[in-house]
């Protein structure tokens, strides 16, 4: 069995308190993940401006996964 996609929190989890993360280590790992075929969720709480603005920087290749909404890939 292979792992097909990895989804993740967005506040406290992937983000540091003050909202940032480590861009160049994540622009890495993303490489090794769409190399592999892994697709990457975002999940949050928060509304959806407020995740792009995080991800911005981020390729296009992830979705995000709000409680509000329902998934779909």
């Amino acid at each position: 069995m292979s792992i097909k996609l990895i989804a993740t929190d967005m506040d406290g989890t992937f983000l540091r308190d003050d909202h940032t993360y480590n861009h160049s280590l994540f622009a890495k790992v993303f490489r090794q993940l769409e190399r592999h075929n892994i697709y990457f969720v975002a999940a949050s709480g928060s509304s959806f401006p407020r995740c792009n603005e995080n991800l911005k920087t981020t390729p296009p290749r992830w979705d995000l996964f709000r409680k509000t909404d329902q998934l779909s890939i």
